[in-house]
């Protein structure tokens, strides 16, 4: 076992941050926003060499589908000095943003608002650190803290203490496991999808499948389709192609903090119930925008006599072969049976991501972990906390599984925080809490509705 540092090299962190992604952000507003915590040491650690947010995959067609304003803050805190309008104004767009009368920001411009708020926080961070192991440790003259092992690229490990953790691991890309091939420079997932194009753009013809059904698999069809007007496009998905996204204004209604609440106080046959009937509005569908410019040129096509895009709806792929510079792709018809087999030079998966692994990480940590809602006193006993961001799994509400509810998630966990370090803190001269930062008297925490 490593030993302790002694007392006198030790620096004990008021918090860590693990992640640096929409979610961290928006915590990070709420904490600067915050006037008993203007003096907390923090750290932020970042696996990543950079920050980053869809790097791969920012295109002519690639937007966000929720309004501008479910950004990291409005929703909490509509004076705040991080909206995106407040962006917007700074970058001197803001008029024309207006004339626009569309509140769906690109991809691209979304990032760039990700980066503008990063850049006014400017927290400690450190890059290139992967987190690696979480433990409670007590240390001479600092009591019990939390233990964040964490290393670079080679592997060389460091150690940081602190108090409280905010975890907010992200997504990783997601492939079949029965569907990952070496591929080479000709298999893809979306997340990597400019590095693709590019590859794609130096051949001649190429033959190109596209697997998925939901938005980016869209975004991806159209941008191929310009860059290599003489390509042969194969669009492949087990369910059918292609669905447009329910957005209507009651079914956004559940994209929201309260109906994340409500869904994890629910049944688990009653959260299948509900996933099943608003399926389409998230999963393996697309804006009806692009859906309908990808059908105008395909109807395009047939009048000039050619066919560039093939579609295989209820399609499995039973197996990914590769034979020289050829990917043959084995199709099985799920609907009327049957096997299909395609040749093709690319393969560019858009299969979505899915959450990253913790449980391994906080493990050995799982007491000192908190969520908003739980009934807690605050005891200087207690002197450790882990507060996770969208981790809840099956339970978790859609809400947690995407941007939309980002602000008043983040206010929640702020007001989490303050409950727990309620013993460490003490309230500066005319300093008020807001209406959604007061506990209850039960030692309940109050969300926002």
């Amino acid at each position: 076992m490593t030993p302790h540092p002694s007392p006198k090299e030790i620096v004990i962190y008021d918090l860590i941050g693990i992640g640096l992604g929409p979610a961290q952000l928006s915590f990070l507003i709420a904490c600067a926003e915050q006037s008993e915590l203007a003096g907390w040491k923090m750290l932020h650690l970042e696996r990543g060499a950079s920050f980053s947010w869809h790097a791969g995959m920012r295109t002519a067609y690639s937007m966000i589908q929720m309004s501008y304003l479910k950004d990291l803050v409005t929703l909490r805190n509509p004076q705040s000095a991080f909206t995106y309008i407040s962006f917007l104004h700074d970058q001197g767009r803001l008029q024309q943003a207006a004339n626009l009368n569309d509140y769906t920001p690109s991809r691209f411009e979304y990032a760039q608002y990700l980066s503008w708020v990063l850049n006014k926080l400017a927290p400690n961070v450190r890059y290139s650190a992967e987190v690696t192991n979480l433990d409670k440790v007590c240390l001479p003259e600092h009591g019990e803290v939390l233990q964040v092992t964490y290393q670079d690229p080679q592997g060389r490990r460091s150690i940081e203490y602190t108090r409280n953790i905010y975890l907010a691991a992200g997504k990783t890309p997601f492939v079949p496991e029965h569907l990952q091939v070496a591929g080479g420079e000709q298999v893809w997932h979306t997340s990597h999808f400019s590095t693709a194009l590019a590859h794609i753009r130096k051949h001649p013809a190429p033959r190109v499948a596209v697997v998925g059904s939901g938005q980016s698999a869209v975004e991806a069809l159209l941008t191929l389709q310009d860059a290599c007007p003489d390509l042969e496009l194969h669009a492949i998905s087990r369910g059918q192609l292609f669905r447009a996204v329910d957005a209507n204004p009651y079914v956004n209604g559940f994209y929201t903090w309260e109906s994340e609440q409500r869904f994890h106080q629910a049944d688990q046959a009653w959260r299948g119930q509900v996933r099943a009937e608003l399926s389409n509005s998230n999963y393996g569908v697309a804006d009806v925008r692009l859906l309908n410019e990808l059908a105008r040129r395909d109807y395009d096509d047939r009048i000039l006599g050619r066919q560039r895009l093939h579609r295989h709806s209820h399609c499995e792929i039973l197996a990914i072969d590769e034979e020289s510079c050829l990917l043959t792709v084995t199709l099985q018809d799920r609907q009327i049976g049957g096997r299909r087999v395609l040749n093709v030079d690319f393969i560019v998966f858009a299969t979505g991501y899915h959450s990253d692994n913790i449980r391994d990480l906080t493990a050995p940590v799982e007491s000192c972990v908190a969520t908003p809602g739980q009934q807690l006193t605050p005891h200087p006993a207690a002197a450790c906390h882990i507060l996770i961001a969208g981790q809840n799994g099956p339970s978790s509400g859609l809400a947690e599984e995407t941007i939309t509810s980002l602000a008043l998630r983040a206010g929640a966990h702020v007001s989490l925080l303050l409950h727990l370090n309620a013993h460490r803190l003490s309230p500066g001269p005319g300093v008020q809490r807001r209406p959604s930062e007061e506990a209850h008297p039960t030692g309940q925490v109050l969300v926002p509705s």
